[in-house]
């Protein structure tokens, strides 16, 4: 996989970081991005300052953890996506998600289709955003087909919090844990013809170094 960061070549949906004060932390949003003018899949991730420092993920230091998808279930009955970005010092960062929920879908739709994933990582202390993109390969292309075609079939009662809980309770200390952010009221996907934002500043700060623009 190749990885590139770019922060500055990232463009994020107006609604998602005119809302980032209610995102709670240690918790995952499906979203997408404009990366080269395209619309790309991507998790932005709420951060403790902790959580960064334990994972080395600092100015300087650009964000290069590999890539790990798995789709766990209880009976076949309760589901969820876990994604593992493992860092150095065997340091696990683990991202749960509901696949029966739209915007999962929606995400992976995305990264299909560019055969990208991109991560951001929004220190929300300080109000600063680290973000990355990696190119699939093929093996990540053919897990998430395959398990795109699961999530169309799971009815949206499926109980993702059950297995959540469940996982919650075998972590290690080298781990740390991100749930799914339900959401139903802020839209974190770039549309047609929606407002934009770019940074504009060498920090990457929230809100100063924001530049609007409209996407079409």
């Amino acid at each position: 996989m190749e990885l590139s960061f770019l922060n500055a070549g990232f463009c994020y949906p107006f609604d998602l970081v005119d809302n980032l004060a209610l995102f709670p932390l240690e918790h995952a949003i499906p979203c997408s991005v404009l990366f080269n003018n395209d619309a790309t899949g991507g998790l932005l991730l709420i951060c403790p300052a902790s959580d960064l420092e334990f994972f080395d993920i600092v100015p300087p230091n650009h964000p290069d953890p590999y890539l790990k998808l798995r789709m766990l279930n209880i009976d076949f009955k309760s589901f969820a996506i876990e994604i593992h970005l493992g860092f150095g010092k065997d340091r696990i960062l683990k991202i749960h998600l509901n696949p029966a929920c739209e915007s999962t879908k929606e995400f992976i739709q995305l990264c299909l289709k560019t055969k990208m994933i991109s991560i951001h990582y929004y220190n929300k202390k300080k109000r600063l955003f680290t973000s990355s993109i990696t190119e699939l390969d093929d093996e990540h292309e053919g897990w998430l087909k395959r398990n795109y075609e699961l999530a169309k079939n799971l009815p949206p009662s499926q109980d993702y919090l059950s297995i959540c809980k469940a996982l919650f309770y075998e972590m290690k200390v080298n781990q740390r844990l991100y749930h799914y952010y339900e959401n139903d009221s802020i839209d974190c996907f770039i549309r047609e013809g929606a407002v934009v934002a770019k940074f504009e500043d060498d920090l990457k700060r929230v809100p100063s170094g924001w530049k609007y623009n409209i996407w079409n």
